[in-house]
Formats: C-alpha cells, sequence, structure tokens
C-alpha cells in the first residue's frame, strides 16, 4: 500500500493548561489597644517573652457564587458524570428536567442517516461524558476526540477559506465503521475514496524532545508535537493548505453562555483601547450556516460558532 505522509507547514503546540481557582475571604483582625487613665502604664513584658499570637481571622462562609463558577447552576457532584448534570432549578421542573433528558439523549445516541463522513457516532463519542477529549496514546490510534482543522486562510471578508476537497476538518471514519463490528473498515485509504466510503485521512501525533535551561539554571525538557497526515483517500491537499489540530471541549455551561445576550457582548467591544487598558476587544463576528445570517461567534477555541 502507497502511504503518502506530509508534515504540516508548522505544527502548533498544544499546551494543556490546568486552572485553579480559590475563593480568598479577605478579613479584617481589628486588634483593641487602650492606654488606661491616670497617667500610668502597663509594666514591660519580661525580658525574652514571645509577643502573644494575633488573634484568629473570621472567615464569613462561602455564598453560592463562591462556591459554584456557575452560581445556582452549580451542582455538588464530584465523580465521572459531573458534566452531566442538569442545574438544580431545572432537575425540579418536571417538564424543563424532561426536555433535558431528551436532549441529553440526542448527545449519547447514534442518529439516523448520519455520514457518510464523520469523527464518532454520537456527540458524546467525542465529548466524553460532556467532558474533554483526549490525546491519542500512540500513533496506531485514530483520532476521535481529537480532530484537524484546515483551510486555505481567510478571505477579505475574513471567512475560512476550505480546501476544495476535504473542507474545513478531516474526517477520520466512514459511516462503514459504525456499521458493523470492524471499527476498521471505515478508516482512510490511499486513493480509495472513489470507490467506497471511508474516512478522509489519518491524523498521527509525535514528539519530540526539546531540552533548555531556566534563568536559575535548573535544566527543563519539554514535548513538541509533530502532526503527520497519510492515508488521503480523496487526493492530494491544495498547495498551502494549513492545519490546526483540536482536541473536543468540555459542554459544561455552555447553556449559560449562549444565554448572554448579543448585544451585551457588543457593548463590551474596545477595538481602540479607549479604556487604556492595554486590550483591544473585538468581538468576533462569523456567519451562521443553520440561520444564513451573520452573528457574534461565542463557542469554540477560537470563536469560530455563533450557534449551537
Amino acid at each position: 500500500m502507497i502511504e503518502q505522509v506530509r508534515k504540516p507547514e508548522s505544527a502548533r503546540r498544544l499546551q494543556g493548561r490546568r486552572a485553579s481557582f480559590c475563593t480568598v475571604a479577605l478579613c479584617v483582625a481589628i486588634a483593641g489597644c487602650g492606654g488606661g487613665g491616670g497617667g500610668g502604664s502597663a509594666p514591660p513584658d519580661p525580658i525574652g517573652t514571645p509577643p502573644p499570637p494575633p488573634p484568629e481571622p473570621v472567615v464569613p462562609p462561602l455564598t453560592s457564587v463562591e462556591r459554584f463558577s456557575g452560581d445556582q447552576a452549580g451542582t455538588s457532584v464530584s465523580n465521572d458524570q459531573a458534566f452531566s448534570q442538569a442545574p438544580p432549578a431545572l432537575q425540579r421542573d418536571f417538564a424543563a428536567d424532561a426536555n433535558f433528558k431528551g436532549g441529553n439523549a440526542l448527545f449519547r445516541n447514534d442518529q439516523e442517516g448520519q455520514g457518510p463522513l464523520m469523527n464518532a457516532p454520537t456527540c458524546q463519542g467525542c465529548h466524553i461524558r460532556d467532558g474533554r477529549g483526549s490525546v491519542p496514546a500512540s500513533t496506531s490510534v485514530p483520532f476521535d476526540a481529537m480532530f484537524m482543522r484546515i483551510s486555505l486562510g481567510n478571505d477579505a471578508n475574513n471567512n475560512v477559506v476550505p480546501d476544495p476537497i476535504y473542507g474545513t476538518q478531516l474526517h477520520t471514519f466512514g459511516v462503514a465503521s459504525f456499521q458493523g463490528n470492524d471499527p476498521d473498515a471505515g478508516l482512510s485509504s490511499f486513493g480509495g475514496g472513489a470507490t467506497a466510503s471511508i474516512g478522509e485521512a489519518f491524523a498521527t501525533v509525535e514528539y519530540e524532545t526539546v531540552s533548555g535551561t531556566y534563568n536559575d539554571g535548573a535544566p527543563y525538557e519539554l514535548r513538541r508535537p509533530i502532526y503527520k497526515i497519510k492515508e488521503l483517500s480523496y487526493g492530494d491537499f491544495t498547495d498551502g493548505v494549513m492545519f490546526s489540530p483540536r482536541l473536543a471541549q468540555q459542554m459544561i455551561g455552555l447553556g449559560l453562555l449562549g444565554a448572554i445576550p448579543e448585544a451585551s457582548i457588543l457593548a463590551n467591544e474596545d477595538p481602540n483601547d479607549a479604556d487604556g487598558d492595554g486590550i483591544s476587544g473585538r468581538a468576533n463576528r462569523v456567519f451562521d450556516q443553520t440561520t444564513g445570517t451573520e452573528g457574534v461567534g461565542r463557542y469554540g477555541h477560537t470563536a469560530p460558532t455563533s450557534s449551537l
């Protein structure tokens, strides 16, 4: 079998950033110190006696805003199903809870008429239990919860220009992988796409070690990802094509984000840095293929989508 491997013009580093947030309660301890009347003064402490310890600060209890980043929409579940919970207000409303469960069923199950190309047969196939996807463990494992964006840059209106064959996203599998018991049946095959509904290409990620030294002399090692694409089923890429690897994002909080009025987002634009804080904030205006209109992008790694 002929295998075509092409290294992207520039491999982008994926940085896994884990943010840890804590609420700090600021308390002011007021120590009373008084001078007694009568012109007298307290005797000095004996030599060598340590000063008394400061009083313990009184920390007020956490409010719901501090405890849950989603305020009243937060839940206390801490197991691997934490991101799949309905907000408490929905759980207490029979109709709303039923609507949530109906949507969750669509998210978890196969849909009729899907294909012929895909990255997974279900939404949850990429967004595992409504959480993040994972990077393949080896080069022999196909991308599923990770995928590769492709484009030929942007046009004059800042819209993404797709590759004429592969569009704007590589699809790892064809529907045949999920219609039987052989997941490999729908994987890509070099030049084999003319007669079969198989995946578009097989992407892999390898790593090279980058060594260096901090300013204090301590050594460090980093892993730099190198992405490769092989087994192009439907022909070569167009010259100048660009690649951008993406990991499936967690789904938590998207409803809250969608509830923000577009006018509120636009009201916070500051394209000329009028407030002098060094940030020129601009809303990302994108074309919504579902509605056929322009909207404000608010979803995805670079806010390329305006509606769910």
